[in-house]
């Protein structure tokens, strides 16, 4: 029989479902089953070839991939899905001695400043593997739609992707049914191992979706130039009747260009849509695969100190599974603490190789916040905040200059006593500031101490107790469960805004967050959420849109629109969501600011919003001023000028503690 795929899929089909096939040569006849025969409509006998000229000849099928018998077939192999359980083999070679484990071990993992060492003899075991696959359908335009396969392999006790080494490994192997006996069999979280495998399945069709896009820019830009030269002409012509005519003339000459401006805008809109891409996944394989493994019972030592480690030695492939952070769950070499087992991504203190000075009593004062009952998060499952990274160690003479909030030597007798007391309670609140922030969001709540007309404010606005999901990249309904945080430090430029950064813990995997806010009188005030903290604690917008081993990142057009948006503020969104949504954020609560001020009541709305984008990314810092929100938005460069002067006229000193 003829090796076509589509043709192969149609066969084994039928006689999946008790039917029957007999091979001609160059065609095949199928006796139908009576359940496939009545959901596709076909006879009881059939003749099915990949081959044209025979499908003309005898009047048969032609089995090619589009035809919509096939179609239909793979649709519904597609809804019904593939759900089971199967077991690898235990290979017929003695394992690996202690030693050779040992020696694994410490070839595959990098531990700063620790070494691992094997302690006791290892036990058989099985490792549950979830096995997902998944249909990925990407669209970049309304003609354009793409569709691929796509699998994954999790670790289906905590749902950590497994090395591609391994995943390739299992996609190869041939899996028999039954799962032994004679060995213990870890449990699995079957529900958090479906969540990461869907996220992980998810986050590749958004990389191909944006890749898709990518490509499909330049297209965009050819729709956009000839919609703007098209209405560009136009409003020249009505331009130029309009100088000519009378004065009553010139009034319906001036409706006629309003018009045709809003039209205008109408049609980019119409244009941003067509190439603004969608992506939907159809799961159709869940498979639980039991691997023969070794349980290693493995120690991290650091001098006298030591860690547990749990290693699994994979029999079939010879190496061990992968091994996180067990205190944030990064993908990143591990690092033996003076207190506790972290990675690079949690303790980058403790890589930096000067010795660190004995703690001062602020930092000693701190050490009792790292406990777990006292990081608990409100609302966030088993939520931990970390201490922090910066201020714990005392930076060395002759390097760079602390931050706001950490230890700087010898700086006491210089402070003010205001200056001490609003550092301590500093000290006292950071931390609090995150905890109670993820808490509300764990809780799906409004987090109470929001900074009035602030960008989080807007945020809230916008989307609800779920907004900062959004603004750190994860979807409005990840669930989370914990988190660990740190004191960036504060502004340089004197507005006294300090940020807290650290690591979100959500059922979908990791993302990074820094919130920026400020002591009012006691309490601290939140004033914006930010996928990336800014460098030092700054106000610029952070501009990397994706971690190498994170989730989230800066969010962008895949973001979705608020509902109720008034015109400038459409406008606004259309305009400035493709450099993210930080910058959308702040360009609408800047709006909503001055909106409502009697002098930017002549301001036409696609000249105001880009007057609004041009100053929130001024004072962003931010290249692209009027000139660029000009071209962005199709609208003379004077006008937008006069709209940015006006604008900052409403606004006044407030423009210099928006966020």
């Amino acid at each position: 029989m003829n090796t076509d795929p589509a043709l192969r899929f149609l066969v084994e089909l039928v006689e999946r479902e008790g039917g029957a096939a007999e091979d001609l040569g160059e065609s095949v006849l199928l006796l139908v089953g009576d359940g496939l025969r009545d959901h596709l409509g076909l006879p009881e006998e059939l003749t099915v070839t990949d081959d044209p000229e025979v499908a003309a000849e005898e009047g048969g099928l032609l089995a090619v991939p589009g035809q919509p018998v096939v179609s239909d077939a793979a649709e519904m192999v597609l809804r019904r899905g593939d759900a089971g359980w199967c077991r690898l083999d235990r290979p017929a070679a003695p394992p690996p001695t202690r030693d050779r484990l040992q020696e694994a071990a410490r070839e595959q993992f990098d531990v700063d400043h620790g070494r691992i060492d094997v302690e006791g003899q290892p036990t058989s075991c099985w490792v549950p593997v979830l096995h997902a696959a998944a249909l990925l359908e990407v669209s970049v335009s309304v003609e354009e739609r793409y569709e691929e396969r796509a699998e994954v392999f999790v670790d289906a006790r905590d749902g950590t992707t497994l090395p591609p080494r391994v995943s390739a490994a299992l996609a190869g192997l041939v899996h028999q049914p039954g799962r032994g006996s004679g060995y213990v069999r870890a449990q699995p979280d079957l529900r958090r191992a479906v969540e990461a495998a869907h996220a992980s399945l998810d986050a590749r069709a958004a990389e191909r979706q944006a890749a898709l896009v990518r490509d499909a820019r330049s297209a965009l830009e050819r729709e956009r130039e000839r919609v703007d030269a098209y209405y560009e002409a136009t409003l020249a012509s009505i331009g130029a009747r309009r100088d000519g005519a009378a004065i009553d003339r010139a009034r319906l000459y001036d409706a006629q260009e309003e018009a045709t401006r809003a039209e205008w805008s109408r049609r980019r809109e119409e244009t941003e849509g067509k190439f603004a891409g969608s992506r939907e996944v159809l799961p159709f394989r869940l498979h639980l695969v039991d691997v023969p493994a070794l349980h290693v019972p493995a120690t991290i030592r650091r001098g006298a100190r030591t860690f547990g480690l749990r290693l699994d030695w994979l029999l079939p492939f010879s190496c061990f599974l992968g091994c996180r952070c067990p205190h944030c769950g990064a993908d990143e070499p591990l690092v033996a603490g003076r207190d506790r087992l972290g990675c690079r991504a949690c303790l980058p203190r403790m890589v930096a190789s000067p010795p660190a000075p004995p703690p001062t009593a602020r930092q000693a004062g701190t050490a009792d916040a790292a406990s777990p009952e006292r990081n608990r998060g409100p609302g966030i499952p088993n939520g931990r905040a970390d201490q922090p990274h910066a201020g714990t160690e005392k930076p060395h003479a002759g390097t760079e200059k602390p931050h706001a909030g950490t230890e700087k030597p010898h700086a006491d007798a210089d402070r003010s006593p205001g200056r001490t007391q609003r550092d301590k309670r500093i000290d006292k609140v950071w931390r609090d500031v995150a905890r109670g922030f993820w808490g509300a969001v764990g809780s799906s709540e409004r987090y109470g101490s929001v900074t009035p007309r602030s960008p989080l404010d807007a945020l809230y606005r916008c989307y609800g107790p779920a907004g900062p999901l959004l603004a750190v990249g994860l979807a409005p309904d990840a669930s989370l469960r914990g988190m660990h945080a740190f004191l960036l430090g504060g502004d340089e430029d004197g507005t006294d805004v300090l940020s807290t950064a650290g690591t979100v813990h959500t059922s979908d995997g990791l993302a990074r967050f820094a919130l920026r806010w400020r002591l009012v009188g006691r309490d601290p005030s939140v004033i914006e959420v930010l996928p990336i903290g800014p460098p030092a604690g700054g106000r610029s917008l952070p501009t990397v849109h994706r971690s190498r081993n994170l989730l989230g990142g800066v969010p962008g057009p895949e973001t979705p629109r608020p509902r109720d948006l008034g015109p400038v503020e459409t406008l606004v969104w259309q305009h400035a969501i493709g450099d993210g949504l930080p910058l959308v954020v702040r360009s609408l609560a800047l709006y909503w600011r001055a909106q409502g001020q009697r002098r930017l009541a002549p301001v036409r709305p696609n000249v105001l919003a880009a007057a609004v984008v041009a100053t929130a990314r001024r004072h962003s810092e931010l290249r692209g001023g009027a000139d660029w929100a000009a071209r962005r938005h199709g609208v003379p460069v004077a006008e937008v000028r006069d709209a940015c002067d006006v604008l900052a006229s409403v606004l006044g000193a407030a423009a210099e503690h928006l966020w």
